[in-house]
Parts: C-alpha cells; structure tokens; sequence
C-alpha cells in the first residue's frame, strides 16, 4: 500500500532538521543534495557524513543513471573516473515526483527499461574538466579525513597517469610548496618553543598528511626524493 499523507508528512522534515552548514559544506565538496542529506540524517558530525558517503552504496533513485554504463566496454581507469566523476557532483537531482514509490509492476518495467537503454560513454571533455581540478578536493578531503590518504593516493595515480607528465609535475609541485609554506610556519612555532603548537596545530596536521601523500605517492611512482 503506499503511503499515508501522514507518512509522507512525517519523512519531509528531515530536510529541514538537519545542519544546513554541513549540507553546503557536503554539497561544496562535490557531493549530491541527496546524498548529504542522507548523509546528515544518518550521523551525528561532518566527518561522519563524509565518511558514511564514501562507503555506502545509495539507492538507484538517488545515483546517475550513468553508472548504468559503466557495464560498458571500458578500461579500469575510464570505470574509476566515471565513479569519481558520479561520486563527487555528477549525479542529477531526484524530483519528489521521481521518489514515489512504484508498483511491483512499475518497477519491473524499470528495470526492463534500463537493461534495454544503451547510453553513450561519458564525454572525455567532461572528465577532463573534472581530473585538471579534482587535486584541491582531494586536498579538502585529506584535511577532513586524514584515513582517506590512501584512496587519495590510489586516485591521483590514475589522474597522472591520464592526464600525463605535465599534470603530474604542476600537481607535485603544488603539494611541495604547500608542504614548503607549512614547514615555515611550523618552523615559528619551534623558535617560539611553542611545543604543543607544533604538535595540535592545524598547520601540524596538514604537513603530516600532506607529507605522507607524497611519500605515498613517491613509493608508487618510484621517485627519487
């Protein structure tokens, strides 16, 4: 049976209730209105939503249809871009209309139709305007979830290695003058004897994972340090 304009009116305000600042925060970082949303409604802080994104699986009604077409003849690194790509803006917004449940037989039809529809590779232009600015993000996030260095890692070894020698050096060269400015500003905490400073700092904690991404990402790509 579907749902009672009671129901209905009860599941509505779970919008509202929820941390608007950390619904745009979510949403500045790429991630969908659904998703944050679901996201704040099922954790008690920031660091927890971005988290619970990360490693759920969202319903079908609240993801792109493009990943549908990732069952197509792809390489592994045009798959992993059409999921970052998905994961971290691309997807549509659900109207409340497309929400309502459906009849068993509706659904049915759904997925007849989706199993029959033949879509189009995402446009490499598109990826390409996603991968040339997705190394703040990934900055973004590292300073958030400090854990995440290792998907950060495994990520941008794919970007480098589609975007080429080019990216590659701006990229690394950008993370070492930020570790460069850091280190300085550490570096007055010390002539300060300030130790707790250099300990708890936003700046201590940004050097460090900023500094283990690149020695992760030396190790990957073998480079002389």
């Amino acid at each position: 049976a579907p749902p009672t304009g009671n129901a209905l009116t009860s599941r509505r305000p779970l919008e509202s209730v929820v941390n608007q600042a950390h619904l745009q925060q979510l949403m500045d970082m790429g991630f969908t209105h659904e998703q944050a949303t679901v996201a704040l409604n099922n954790t008690s802080s920031l660091e927890q939503a971005t988290e619970y994104i990360l490693t759920s699986s969202f319903p079908p009604a609240v993801q792109n249809p493009l990943a549908r077409s990732m069952d197509l003849d792809m390489n592994d690194e045009d798959q992993m871009m059409r999921a970052i790509a998905m994961s971290l803006g691309e997807s549509e917004v659900v109207t409340p209309d497309q929400s309502k449940v459906k009849s068993k037989d509706e659904r049915a039809d759904d997925v007849l139709d989706e199993k029959q529809e033949v879509e189009e590779p995402l446009d490499a232009a598109i990826l390409d305007g996603f991968t040339r600015n997705i190394f703040p993000g990934c900055l973004n996030l590292l300073d958030i979830l400090p854990e995440t260095v290792y998907r950060v890692c495994d990520l941008l070894i794919v970007v480098m290695n589609r975007n080429g020698a080019e990216w590659k050096e701006e990229t690394l060269g950008i993370l070492c003058r930020d570790l460069c400015e850091l280190c300085e500003e550490i570096t007055l905490y010390a002539q300060e004897m300030n130790i707790k400073a250099m300990q708890t700092s936003a700046s201590a904690k940004k050097f460090a994972t900023r500094l283990h991404l690149l020695s992760l990402l030396a190790e990957e790509m073998n480079l002389v340090c």
